[in-house]
Order: structure tokens, then C-alpha cells, then sequence
């Protein structure tokens, strides 16, 4: 009973959170509408939403229910409503680090769909429904398998990697020299290689923190349990799984 009073209380604080700020458009030829911004819920997602905000690549490591995914697609949608980017890029390794698309039935968007979904319902809160369903059908909203954005070139966009704790370095390195140089460019890399990791030795996510912890315009946001939102009971389950 003490356990479940605990967890009703920690519930209580966390939605003292659940606010939003809110900009309304000044452009005079378009209805005005108004735009979330992403709110933190603590001092790890605003170091995380301040790395996101003043570097080029900001990478958030920790593990599940911290909010990574939630603020990452907050700030894109909020960067895409403002007309700072022309567009979001959300990526993954669909099928563990090989990517092995061609052993799975259906077109590319019924492999997508099972990792698709939960982003969407999202994005549906952000921007709405329509908004959403627009932007996806007009592609200025994509998710490509890490596997099909080789060639491509990231210009003017918000480019979101998930679960980057299953790349290889090979994979990693692919991705973030897709980076290009024309319009706002910000690419978030979220993942947990210290508790959540489906490949065997060293993953694409731990070798770029290594690489790249001294060069200018990349951020590294860490999260620990303490760190947790979604749920009390999410947390207490992580610690018994540590």
C-alpha cells in the first residue's frame, strides 16, 4: 500500500509538467494556430532540450521511459511548424544492426509500421491528427530504415536516429556523414548502450561517443533511472532488471 501511495504521489508531480508554452503564428496571410514547444520535465531533459537547441548533433543516452523519443519529436515538430526546417527525417535499424528488410514480408511501409506507430501517435499530439497525415503524405514528414539513407544528403531538416544502440560503427558513421550544409540542420541520435542493446560487442552509438566527445557542435546527454517519466512502476522495474 506505501509502495502504491508512493507511486500515485510521484504520478501527481509528473503531470504538474504536462504544460505546454505556446507561439501563435504572425504571419498575417496564414491562420493563426498555435505551435507546442517542448517543456522539460526535469534537469536532464533540459540539458537535453538545450544541447538539442545550441548544437548540430546532440546524442541522449539512457534508458527507457526518460523521454528521449517524446522531446526529440516535440522539438521537430515545433522546428517544422516554425518553418525553421523543411522537413523530419526519423530513422532506425529496423532489424537489429543488419538491417535484413528482404526476410520480412510485406512492402516497406508494413515493415515500418510496428516502430512507426508509437512516433505517430506523437507526432498526432504535437501537431494534430491532420497536420500529421499531411505532412506524411506529402513526405515532408519521412521514416527510412537507416539501411535506405545511404546516398542521401541531410539538408534543412530535423533528423532523428532511435534505438542507435543497435548500429554498427560502420552504420553510425554512414549516418552522420549524411549531414550536409544547406538551411538549419539538426540530427538527434537516441539510444541506451549500457542496458538496452541487441548486438554483440561495441555498438555504433558507444563507438561515436568515443570518437566524437571533444568536437565542437556535438552534445552528449546522459539519463539514468532517476530520469524516469513515463511511470513509477516503469522505474521500480528498471532497477530490478539492473
Amino acid at each position: 500500500m506505501e509502495f502504491e501511495k508512493k507511486l500515485t504521489r510521484k504520478n501527481k508531480r509528473a503531470k504538474k509538467f504536462e504544460k505546454v508554452e505556446t507561439y501563435q503564428s504572425n504571419d498575417p496571410s496564414e491562420n493563426s494556430y498555435t505551435i507546442k514547444a517542448p517543456v522539460a520535465m526535469n534537469k536532464a531533459q533540459q540539458q537535453y532540450l538545450n544541447s538539442i537547441y545550441a548544437n548540430i548533433i546532440t546524442f541522449g543516452i539512457g534508458c527507457a521511459g526518460t523521454g528521449k523519443s517524446y522531446l526529440a519529436l516535440s522539438y521537430a515538430a515545433q522546428q517544422l511548424q516554425l518553418k525553421n526546417v523543411s522537413k523530419i527525417i526519423i530513422s532506425r535499424p529496423l532489424v537489429e544492426a543488419g538491417e535484413s528488410l528482404g526476410y520480412l514480408k510485406g512492402e516497406l511501409s508494413d515493415k515500418t509500421e510496428p516502430w512507426m506507430l508509437p512516433m505517430i501517435e506523437i507526432l498526432n499530439k504535437r501537431l494534430g491528427k491532420t497536420s500529421t497525415e499531411y505532412y506524411l503524405s506529402k513526405k515532408i514528414i519521412e521514416f527510412k530504415p537507416l539501411a535506405y539513407l545511404r546516398g542521401t544528403t541531410f539538408n534543412d531538416a530535423v533528423v532523428i536516429l532511435d534505438e542507435a544502440q543497435n548500429t554498427t560503427s560502420k552504420q553510425m558513421e554512414m549516418f552522420l556523414t549524411r549531414i550536409g550544409d544547406e538551411g538549419n540542420i539538426k540530427v538527434i541520435v537516441d539510444g541506451d548502450y549500457r542496458g538496452q542493446k541487441d548486438i554483440q560487442g561495441l555498438s555504433g552509438l558507444e563507438d561515436a561517443v568515443m570518437r566524437l566527445k571533444d568536437l565542437e557542435s556535438v552534445g552528449f546527454c546522459y539519463f539514468d533511472i532517476d530520469d524516469v517519466v513515463r511511470s513509477g512502476i516503469c522505474k521500480q522495474i528498471l532497477l530490478r532488471y539492473r
